[in-house]
């Protein structure tokens, strides 16, 4: 997963300590879901159980960090406030990836062109100014 260097500081995700692996894996560069030993569910976000079978047991899954734009949206008032004031006009979407699950991301382009729904965008490493960082989806103009 490569890096993507952002033009003002992102705000960090509010980690919960049963999800705190999810995010270190991220500021390694990879992308790390959990998934259950029981029934092979892999499961996002990160819990403390299975909600297919409610097993507690599970085993970090590495997962390709490819994904294909179901939905986007360009976000351009946020609440007054908000960390994310900074940074509209921001894009957002909705990433199918290769295994089913559907994920949430930050959509990173330096073209502005309309990314049409069905694009496979690659799963980058954004820097955040907390103590962990985040991950977005870097259109191929990103380099």
């Amino acid at each position: 997963m490569k890096v993507v260097a952002s033009p003002t500081t992102l705000p960090g995700p509010a980690v919960h300590p049963e999800a705190a692996p999810f995010w270190d894996a991220i500021a390694q560069g990879d992308f790390v879901l959990q998934r259950c030993t029981n029934c092979e569910t892999v499961r996002f976000p990160p819990a403390s159980i299975c909600w297919r079978c409610l097993s507690p047991t599970f085993v970090p899954s590495p997962v390709s960090p490819r994904g294909i734009l179901v939905t986007a949206i360009v976000v351009h008032r946020a609440p007054p406030g908000s960390p994310f004031s900074s940074l509209v006009p921001y894009r957002t979407g909705l990433f199918s990836l290769e295994n089913g699950l559907r994920v949430p991301g930050r959509i990173v382009c330096d073209c502005d062109q309309i990314i049409p729904l069905g694009s496979e965008l690659a799963m980058c490493h954004l820097k955040s100014d907390a103590e962990h960082d985040i991950y977005g989806f870097a259109h191929t103009c990103v380099h």
